[in-house]
């Protein structure tokens, strides 16, 4: 039963155009690496208390600062016409 609604799935995802399931698979692989990434999010505090955060407040700030690390990275190295007044004087 299985191998059937593969092989009727597998036929499905031929008649596509190439661009659809190109798609499909790069949304697919988006979707299970975002997962992943926010997973180790509930075990950093325990990782920043055995890395010697002393209290609860140094532990919050500590993963906070962690969790926030990505984002900043991300600031700091896009592109630089992110608003359109920059883009416009170009």
């Amino acid at each position: 039963m299985l191998q059937a609604a593969l092989v009727r799935w597998n036929m499905r995802l031929r008649a596509w155009p190439r661009w659809q399931r190109t798609l499909a698979a790069v949304s697919v692989a988006q979707l299970i690496s975002m997962l992943a990434f926010m997973a180790y999010m509930s075990f950093i505090p325990y990782y920043v208390q055995e890395m010697g955060a002393l209290d609860e407040a140094q532990t919050i700030y500590w993963t906070s600062l962690f969790a926030s690390s990505a984002a900043i990275a991300m600031a700091i190295s896009s592109p630089k016409c992110r608003f359109r007044t920059a883009c416009r004087n170009h």
